[in-house]
């Protein structure tokens, strides 16, 4: 699946129908799992660990849109739906986050940008669109 660095939207559920909020210029996910050791220090000298939850964050750049919801884009703790699509609208990932922290920057005779955090809910996972 080939990503550009643009194919990333980012979605606000409102009432049931998803509305486009962000256009993204540059992104980064994080994904990371937690360890428990399972080695008792009395019984080994090295560590021995499995594997533990799994979470996963997401930080981008983005242009606002001009049919955006400023007043939703505000309001840390709000979830939104991250996509990040694959080329010619193929399969893509998609998962629930809550944004955590939202900039924005405005000067005069340029688009208005900015940048948001979302911290992971659930899964991060491989959808398939219509037309593949």
């Amino acid at each position: 699946m080939a990503i550009l660095g643009n194919n990333i939207l980012i979605f606000w559920n409102d009432s049931g129908t998803q509305q486009l909020i962000a256009g993204t210029r540059s992104n980064e996910i994080v994904s990371q799992a937690g360890s428990i050791e399972i080695a008792s220090a009395t019984q080994q000298e090295w560590e021995e660990i499995i594997a533990g939850r799994k979470a996963w964050s997401f930080s981008t750049a983005f242009l606002l849109l001009t049919e955006a919801d400023v007043e939703y884009l505000l309001k840390a703790g709000l979830f939104f739906t991250i996509q990040v699509c694959g080329r010619n609208g193929g399969a893509m990932l998609q998962g629930r986050a809550m944004l955590q922290t939202a900039k924005y920057t405005m000067t005069e005779a340029t688009l208005a940008n900015g940048t948001f955090q979302f911290k992971g809910s659930g899964p991060l996972e491989m959808v398939t669109t219509p037309s593949e």
